[in-house]
């Protein structure tokens, strides 16, 4: 008898027989096709993104002020507000290119300190004063100021930082005026007495005198004198021991030489600003401000 063979089958799990799950396809990435080279930009386009960068490079200074919050006084302004901080590149919001135009239209100050200080507002503490650099391309020339379309702070503070800052620039500026001027100028000096005039004098013991409003004064000879007594003046004192002296609101400019004429030191100031006296003459020795007559003869101070 042969035995009894007991089939059994796989225990079946509960809820049936399972199916078997569909894989779902997946879609195959498409590979990015390669793009195509865009042609080389021109070099005005270059430039351009260059200086968006910050990559400015400024050909001239100009000065200016502003509230202490930054904001401009200028009405045309309309709420523009400078950076409190230098660094930084401004542009100006409503640039305009048009050179008829007087006010508004762009960002404004006096270039190399050689303008209408007028305009830039009292030199008291509750101004902030701004060194900044511009392009001569994007730059509207005017009497007595300019207007650019875009700038670099380079200096925020109060006006003896901004002053000890533009003061070479200043200088080399007033010197190149001179120079412009030499052909014309008598040795023994000039006067001038118009708003915005300009006198220069380049013979021994020479005089110039400028009396109008935002006025310029230059003497380059030997002992010579300059006299900026109106309002916003510049006086500039530039030969072997001259002097100058100037107005509430003007700014004198002292150069001192040895002998052999070589520039030894110089001194920029505002009237009331590092011991500069409205009306008072002044020269300079060892690069220090030093009282002097009319004559220029040194006037010892009563202690």
């Amino acid at each position: 008898m042969s035995p009894r063979v007991t089939r059994t089958s796989p225990p079946q799990r509960r809820g049936g027989v399972k199916k078997p799950q569909l894989m779902k396809k997946i879609p195959a990435k498409k590979r990015p096709s390669p793009k195509s080279k865009s042609p080389t930009p021109p070099a005005a386009e270059v430039a351009a993104n260059a200086v968006a960068a910050g990559d400015f490079v400024h050909d001239y200074l100009f000065i200016r002020s502003a509230a202490l919050d930054g904001s401009s006084r200028a009405s045309e302004a309309n709420g523009f507000r400078w950076p409190l901080e230098a660094g930084g590149i401004v542009e100006a919001p409503d640039w305009d290119p048009d050179p008829k135009r007087a006010c508004g239209g762009g960002l404004h100050g006096v270039a190399n300190g050689i303008g209408d200080w007028c305009l830039l507002g009292p030199p008291t503490a509750a101004s902030l004063w701004y060194i900044c650099g511009a392009r001569e391309d994007e730059t509207v020339r005017s009497e007595g100021k300019v207007r650019v379309k875009r700038c670099k702070v380079l200096y925020v503070g109060a006006i003896a930082g901004a002053i000890k800052m533009i003061a070479p620039a200043m200088s080399s500026a007033i010197l190149a005026l001179v120079q412009t001027r030499v052909a014309s100028a008598t040795p023994e000096g000039e006067r001038a007495t118009g708003p915005r005039g300009a006198a220069s004098s380049t013979g021994p013991r020479g005089a110039a005198s400028s009396t109008g409003d935002g006025g310029a004064a230059s003497s380059t000879g030997p002992r010579g004198a300059a006299s900026s007594t109106g309002d916003g003046g510049v006086a500039l004192a530039a030969g072997y021991r001259c002097r100058g002296r100037v107005a509430d609101g003007g700014l004198l400019v002292l150069v001192e030489r040895d002998v052999n004429w070589k520039i030894v030191g110089y001194f920029a100031a505002l009237c009331g600003e590092k011991g500069v006296k409205a009306d008072e003459w002044y020269t300079l020795v060892g690069g220090q401000l030093t009282p002097c007559d009319a004559e220029g003869n040194y006037v010892v101070l009563a202690s």
